[in-house]
C-alpha cells in the first residue's frame, strides 16, 4: 500500500514539475513578443 502511495506521489510531483515548467516558459515567450503589454499586466513582486 506505501510503495503505490509513494509511486503516485512522485508522478504527481513530476507532472506538477513539468506544467510549471510550462508555464514559465510560456510567461516568458510572451514577454518576449510583447514586452509594453507584459510589463502593463505583470506583478510587482
Amino acid at each position: 500500500m506505501i510503495r503505490k502511495s509513494e509511486a503516485l506521489l512522485r508522478g504527481a510531483i513530476s507532472q506538477q514539475s513539468a506544467v510549471i515548467l510550462i508555464c514559465m516558459a510560456m510567461d516568458r515567450y510572451y514577454c518576449m513578443l510583447h514586452p509594453v503589454e507584459y510589463h502593463k499586466h505583470s506583478s510587482r513582486k
